[in-house]
């Protein structure tokens, strides 16, 4: 595995975001006097140091009475304006985000006596499409990749093969489903395969080693064994259609799609409105559409309706997962951070990868980014602890593919030493949850998606799968067991950047890894 780089010149160097783009705080955030408050991380050392805290932003501790007096040592000069504090964090860190002043930001440093870690800025985090960045805006792809985007005829033919490969899989994805024969399937030894419409390519292409593609996807070999079954999927992004029809038990029951936690609406109903986190969450465990078809989505929403968030929200959304969320458990992380000035970067973001990983058990996958750029100056990405994901592409997807033929990559992708994997990115076929993605949104609705957030789930998904299996397995093995599976070696490595790991997804995590050309 490629060598990470060094978290400080990472930090001097980074310079955008992996599927996420960053704008500056609010230039006004609130008044306080003839000074301006903006939005502010404080992370502070330890419980003692957040109980004080909380005290002095006239939040209390759970069970006590909040004002001044409960913690010795706060008086009336440390007490900030009520309401200053949107959010308090008590797991993966120790501290606070509000709106503060520069007076503010002085009253705490002097009044916590040297129990302040950290103080960053608290960054609005926006989700952009590909297709919404101008040229002079993103950094300029190989001879390659303008081959592969600019060339009219060829977008036009893959536009076309697009619509017809949707018009005749809404017939395959709206029928009946024969429950009672998949569910005996499933209850039987041995392996279960499902027979796939062309535009489930991506299924198809994880779970065998070569071309050309078979029409199959294999997933289990003994009873509920590669499934996914009893593993929560946790999905950070605009939340989830949970009555869409990819979402169903096998059976009778309730959705496979729970709800975690609205941080945009502040309650516990993530209904989707964008559609983004309902696509993601069908590739991970979509009955027709998904890797381990008996995992259960929980959907945490940090997202609003137009795609942006902060960083302290989705610091909350990771803070979530680590106090309530099941284990066995994998992340989806499509979201990061773009520093729009080096030097600028999210050290509580990174601190709360790091912990969910390494003090919760909980699995991590990330987007390397969709920027074309080194995917180790992207932050969670750079991160050794999670699972970094890069875009593979199949560009005879549609058409014949053949034994020995190089495949590709999503032309935007990041690439580099920091990437530890590739899977599906581009024309992936998945449920639709937003309004504006498809035509008629109905819980039989299917639309396109691709960039790397779409590459996560089908990673996601194979860690679910082997969590099945191996509940107890830690973050590192199953990190481990998803590269040793790998198929390596099929990926054009002109497309890529010098250290990248020439490694595809294999969802057959089961067998025992087999040599490989």
């Amino acid at each position: 595995m490629g060598e990470r780089l060094p978290f400080d010149l990472a930090r001097w160097l980074a310079s955008l975001l992996l599927v996420a783009g960053l704008r500056a705080p609010a230039e006004c955030a609130d008044a306080a006097g003839d000074e301006f408050r903006t939005p502010m991380i404080v992370v502070v050392k330890d419980a003692e140091n957040l109980r004080q805290l909380r005290e002095m932003c006239q939040l209390g501790t759970p069970g006590e009475a909040a004002g001044p007096g409960f913690y010795e040592g706060v008086t009336e000069q440390c007490l900030l304006a009520d309401g200053q504090c949107k959010r308090v964090f008590t797991t993966s860190l120790k501290g606070v985000s509000g709106n503060f002043s520069d007076s503010d930001l002085d009253i705490i440093n002097t009044c916590m006596h040297g129990g302040v870690k950290y103080i960053e800025a608290d960054r609005e985090v926006t989700r952009r499409k590909d297709e919404e960045f101008p040229d002079n805006k993103r950094p300029k792809p190989s001879i390659e990749h303008l081959m592969q985007t600019k060339n009219h005829a060829l977008r036009e033919a893959v536009a076309n093969n697009r619509r017809r490969i949707l018009r005749e899989s809404k017939s395959f994805l709206g029928q009946e489903v024969d429950e009672e024969a998949l569910l005996d399937q499933d209850s039987r030894w041995g392996e279960k395969t499902q027979y796939l419409h062309p535009a489930l390519w991506n299924l198809d292409r994880v779970d065998q080693r070569e071309l050309p593609l078979n029409g199959e996807y294999r997933y289990g070999y003994d009873k509920i064994v590669g499934t996914g079954h009893g593993v929560s999927v946790f999905i950070l992004d605009s939340g989830v259609r949970a009555s869409h029809d990819e979402f169903q038990p096998w059976g009778s029951g309730e959705s496979r799609a729970q709800y975690g936690w609205d941080f945009v609406d502040d309650d516990s109903e993530a209904e989707d409105c964008e559609g983004h986190g309902t696509h993601v969450a069908s590739t991970a465990i979509g009955r027709n559409v998904g890797i381990a078809k008996s995992a259960t989505v929980v959907a945490i929403r940090v997202l609003n309706c137009k795609s942006t968030t902060s960083i302290s929200t989705t610091i909350a959304g990771l803070e979530w997962v680590a106090t309530y969320g099941k284990r066995p458990g994998v992340v989806g992380l499509s979201l990061g951070v773009e520093i729009e000035k080096l030097g600028k970067w999210s050290q509580a973001l990174e601190d709360t990868v790091v912990s969910l990983v390494d003090d919760h058990g909980f699995v991590v996958v990330v987007a390397a980014g969709n920027y074309a750029i080194d995917s180790c100056y992207v932050a969670p990405a750079n991160l050794p602890q999670t699972i970094t994901v890069a875009g593979h592409n199949l560009e005879n997807k549609f058409d014949n593919t053949s034994r020995g033929e190089l495949e590709g990559i999503y032309p935007w992708t990041d690439t580099g030493s920091c990437v530890d994997i590739f899977a599906p990115s581009v024309d992936i076929l998945g449920a639709c949850g937003g309004a504006g993605r498809c035509k008629n949104l109905t819980d039989s609705a299917y639309t396109w998606n691709e960039g790397t957030s779409m590459a996560v789930p089908h990673v996601a998904g194979v860690a679910a799968m082997y969590l099945g299996e191996y509940p107890d397995a830690s973050p590192a093995e199953v990190k481990e067991a998803i590269i040793s599976h790998a198929t390596v070696e099929k990926i054009d490595k002109d497309l890529m950047r010098p250290g990248t790991p020439n490694r595809l997804l294999y969802s057959q995590i089961f067998e025992q890894a087999s040599a490989q050309p």
